[in-house]
């Protein structure tokens, strides 16, 4: 009787430890989906074009792993970075993505939200290249997030060639 207690005892004490974790990913989750929208919407970028976009990426791994695709467009977004800092006149040579990124808003071609786009995608990217665990969820709303910012770099790039030339 004493055994069955303490067995019962223990496989409570695990559902409640498998319940509470369960709770925290929903969390973690569910702010993740809420700020990929909010960011989103703030870079003023249609969903129809983030869709597109993350579909062309999608399709061309076609049958392989998202996160593939998510490397790719991650790549994709750090070489538009780098351009739109060179046209901005300063070197990237040996400055990280962040820092970059940082240079831009303090130049103030990077607004406030964008630098916290970047912040957040960034943060999915490191856990992804590294081998860290990764959601196929986050993985998508990081694609949807890192389409956005391409589009606006790319607004942003067209804007400066515009002025400069």
């Amino acid at each position: 009787m004493v055994e069955d207690f303490f067995i019962f005892g223990i496989i409570t004490m695990l559902l409640a430890i498998v319940l509470s974790l369960a709770v925290k990913f929903f969390q973690r989750y569910s702010k993740l989906v809420r700020e990929t929208e909010r960011l989103t919407n703030l870079m003023e970028v249609s969903k129809s074009q983030t869709g597109e976009l993350v579909e062309d990426y999608l399709s061309e791994e076609e049958g392989k792993d998202a996160r593939m695709s998510f490397v790719r467009l991650a790549i994709d977004l750090e070489r538009m970075l780098i351009k739109t800092a060179e046209v901005s006149g300063f070197s990237t040579e040996k400055l990280s993505v962040m820092k970059i990124v940082d240079q831009l808003r303090r130049k103030e071609i990077v607004d406030k939200d964008l630098y916290n786009a970047f912040e957040s995608l960034w943060k999915i990217r490191n856990r992804v290249v590294h081998g860290y665990s990764v959601t196929e969820d986050e993985v998508k709303a990081g694609m949807f997030l890192g389409a956005a910012l391409i589009i606006r770099l790319r607004g942003r790039l067209i804007q400066q060639r515009t002025h400069s030339a």
